[in-house]
């Protein structure tokens, strides 16, 4: 069996794949936990990681002799053996492209892998280009929510669920009506519209994941634009979010593209690393 793990910012991701080569690339087991947990001194502890890889193993009734490879990209964690088998460290950049590849059956595309932050990615065939990236992602609705909300993401999530887009400021309350290709009702100003101190918590959920989600699917657009594909698949744990799904499919509407949801979105670069 072939193990592929993305140790990132937030969380950990496991993948584990049949066969001592990937040879009908099928996904057996996988499993995540937030990094956090994995921490000592602020940063993943081998230990930590091996006692949670065993009891997953042990749970899924998998023995350790069974893993042949293991490989691991992400984070600054980059230990030399995981339970006595050497890890193979593969380039963040490339897993990513090559999990997208496998996930959605494409080649030739723009991945936006929302995560933490924000890389974009073009992928044509065999070769990957990183575009460059932005800092809005997950963290930052977990940074906001932590700030404002007092809730982690999953409780952020069910308030924005309720909330209505009622602090945003659209194009339509400026000018009455569209401005070139934009609709009255695209986003001209997140939070522009707040004008008291009183707002419901659903509201201000419902505009924080707006104009993370907005924001990602503009320069998702912009970013296959420059690289003349209108394919844009949207990768990582946050592109799972039914609203930052809906707001992302609404902005590229604007434009006249569609963006692709890959199933196993949340595991992308721990697949690719394991199939690097």
């Amino acid at each position: 069996m072939i193990l592929g793990i993305d140790a990132g910012a937030s969380f950990t991701d496991v993948v584990i794949f049949n066969g001592k080569k990937v040879k009908n690339k099928k996904i057996m087991y996988k499993f995540s936990i937030e990094s956090e947990k994995l921490k000592q001194k602020n940063k993943i502890s081998l230990k930590k990681f091996e006692t949670f890889l065993k009891k997953t193993l042990s749970k899924n009734k998998i023995s350790v002799s069974e893993i042949s490879e293991i490989k691991i990209t992400g984070s600054s964690f980059k230990p030399k053996t995981i339970l006595g088998i050497k890890a193979q460290h593969k380039n963040e950049i490339t897993s990513i492209a090559e999990g997208a590849k496998f996930i959605s059956g494409k080649t030739n595309f723009v991945v936006a892998n929302i995560g933490t932050g924000t890389p974009f990615i073009k992928v044509y065939g065999k070769k990957a280009v990183h575009l460059g990236g932005t800092g809005i992602g997950g963290g930052t609705i977990s940074g906001i929510s932590k700030l404002v909300l007092k809730c982690d993401v999953p409780a952020a999530e069910k308030l924005a669920l309720k909330g209505k887009n009622s602090l945003d400021l659209t194009v339509g309350d400026i000018i009455k009506g569209h401005i070139g290709i934009i609709p009255k009702d695209a986003t001209a100003s997140n939070f522009g519209k707040v004008n008291s101190a009183k707002v419901s918590k659903n509201d201000f959920a419902f505009s924080l994941i707006n104009s993370v989600a907005e924001s990602i699917g503009v320069m998702a657009y912009l970013a296959a634009k420059s690289e003349n594909t209108k394919t844009i698949i949207f990768t990582g744990r946050v592109a799972n979010n039914t609203l930052v799904r809906k707001r992302i499919s609404a902005a590229l509407k604007i434009f006249n593209l569609k963006p692709v949801f890959p199933k196993n979105a949340e595991y992308c670069t721990a697949i690719g690393a394991a199939l690097k």
